[in-house]
């Protein structure tokens, strides 16, 4: 099918598999930095479509390149595409490609779309990623790790997760084997960034027990209120969730964690097993929020052969999918800042330590079915044994 270039100042919009042509015009003005990119990810019915209409047809100055995958033509952006935006221009024609499920089939699509995107680069700042609304984004957030050379060229911004008031309870309580608990619980627990949608159709005490719910599977994801998908871009766009500069946010994220259902801090005596922990919680698949601290300094090789350990030889790696910190590590003055999706992490120096604040490691992990004093025994076992002398590798 034909596709029209879109112009510079409108969002392109690109479906998996199309090809897009390069000429000498495009290759001009090529930046070098890497374009960030946000998952857009939740669960049927939540939303995704009308967010990316906002994008696609509100004036809001930034230059967004859609790639989009939805099962249905009902479920794509067909119609909204054709819609005239603020001043009145129809945006170009645009297409889907229907080919399943983001999560199982597209990944090598996926590739070859954001490599043939990449032509345009002059044209575009920000790239947005629409998942279908079953799909676990854990493998789409994985290809910017895996591939080298798609790495240098794009960055995992942030995973955005949409979330329907009215309807994510009953989809978090059916089990039944076509039911969706695990996958909208799963996508809840990837999220960066959550926006609950459709606030206008409950009342606030049902927020709050959703708000609650949500907070037993990911204590660290903001959540943002919005009706009819209606958020300001700037707090789902350029959010650098994975970028290890920065660490004092990482650092305020991972020490505001408490337990999603008591409310205890920072690794107070809280083992997430309460009697409290009802069938709610186990109908998310057992899915919640455990941190561990430790305040003694850290042997950075050990840490490495403990996550790469726990992640990819034992079967608690299949239960972990995200994983976020802030490590002490013996003889250096900067942070480490640990962050993680499955079985994918990265540890990367960041900010020095503030030398009037406490030296404390602290690690958050979202994931199912987690034994909260097995990581805290992990993380002990990682206490270096001594300072590093001066000009010994760490």
């Amino acid at each position: 099918a034909a596709h029209a270039t879109a112009r510079a100042d409108r969002p392109l919009v690109i479906g998996f598999g199309e090809e897009a042509s390069r000429s000498e015009e495009d290759k001009a003005g090529e930046d070098t930095a890497p374009v960030p990119v946000t998952v857009l990810t939740g669960f049927l019915g939540s939303g995704k479509t009308t967010l990316l209409n906002r994008i696609l047809t509100t004036n809001h100055g930034k230059r967004i390149a859609v790639i989009q995958n939805e099962f249905g033509e009902d479920l794509g952006l067909g119609s909204a595409l054709s819609a005239e935006g603020g001043g009145g221009e129809v945006f170009e024609e645009s297409y889907e490609m229907n080919n399943g499920c983001i999560c199982c089939s597209v990944r090598d699509d996926l590739v070859n779309t954001l490599e043939a995107i990449m032509r345009k680069r002059h044209k575009f700042d920000y790239v947005v990623v629409e998942s279908t609304g079953m799909a676990n984004p854990g493998p789409i957030a994985s290809i910017f790790w895996l591939d080298e050379e798609l790495g240098s060229n794009l960055c995992l911004d942030a995973i955005v997760t949409l979330v329907d008031a009215k309807h994510i309870l009953q989809h978090l309580d059916d089990t039944s084997e076509n039911g969706g608990a695990k996958e909208a619980a799963q996508q809840i627990a990837f999220a960066d960034r959550i926006l609950l949608n459709k606030i206008d159709l409950v009342s606030e005490e049902v927020l709050a027990r959703v708000e609650q719910r949500i907070r037993q599977i990911n204590a660290l994801a903001p959540i943002f209120r919005t009706t009819k998908s209606d958020i300001d871009l700037g707090n789902i766009l350029n959010v650098r969730a994975f970028d290890e500069s920065r660490a004092k946010e990482v650092e305020q994220e991972v020490n505001q964690h408490g337990c999603g259902e008591c409310g205890a801090k920072d690794g107070d005596a809280c083992d997430h097993t309460h009697s409290h922990e009802n069938a709610s919680t186990q109908h998310d698949s057992g899915i919640k929020t455990v941190s561990v601290t430790e305040s003694r300094p850290l042997d950075l090789r050990q840490v490495n052969l403990w996550l790469g350990n726990m992640l990819w030889e034992e079967k608690a790696g299949e239960d972990i999918f995200r994983l976020k910190g802030i490590l002490s590590v013996a003889g250096d003055d900067c942070m480490t800042v640990l962050q993680g999706v499955h079985t994918l992490f990265e540890l990367n120096p960041s900010n020095k330590w503030d030398p009037a604040a406490e030296r404390r490691s602290k690690l958050v992990f979202i994931g199912r079915n987690l034994d909260r004093a097995a990581l805290q025994q992990g993380l002990s076992s990682c206490v270096a044994d001594k300072e590093p002398e001066a000009g010994e590798q760490k």
